[in-house]
């Protein structure tokens, strides 16, 4: 084998070793248990309870809706104090129950509280994007690489 094949198959194979390593990472569901649970997220969330407190926050407009016909949209309102952003929208805290909670729309932070301890599982809504992405920026890389080498 030629140098330059030896370099462009080592490069290859570092490139495939970051692709998953980093796509594993950033589409892994993300798991959060306690009584008093915060996260930033546009993604779907399982809730394991009957009933939690539900407050979000954003600078835009967000929906979410429960397999049991709940929804969750956030409501424009007045902007405390502090907020930099020219909109904000709010839900709750208001009691909602458990369960699979699909994210429709935006993004926000999200807050839920309960009396027990709870877990929450946030899963991306469609990873297959992400990895494609992902996989587009590698093979850009490769070919980068394979210009550099030739």
């Amino acid at each position: 084998m030629e140098k330059k094949q030896v370099v462009l198959l080592g490069w290859a194979v570092i490139l495939v070793i970051l692709l998953v390593y980093i796509g594993m990472d950033t589409t892994k569901d993300k798991v959060y248990t306690g009584t008093d649970i915060e996260f930033y997220t546009g993604s779907n969330i399982q809730i394991d309870a009957q009933k939690v407190t539900f407050q979000a926050v954003s600078n835009q407009f967000f929906a979410l809706y429960n397999e049991n016909g709940e929804t969750i949209a956030g409501g424009l309102s007045i902007k405390p104090l502090g907020w930099k952003e020219k909109q904000y929208f709010v839900y709750g805290p208001q009691e909602v129950s458990g369960g699979n909670w699909l994210f429709q729309a935006g993004f926000a932070s999200v807050k839920i509280t309960s009396d027990e301890a709870t877990t929450v599982v946030v899963s991306m809504r469609d990873p297959f994007l992400l990895w494609f992405v992902y996989s587009l920026i590698a093979l850009i890389l490769w070919l980068v690489g394979y210009l550099i080498v030739d």
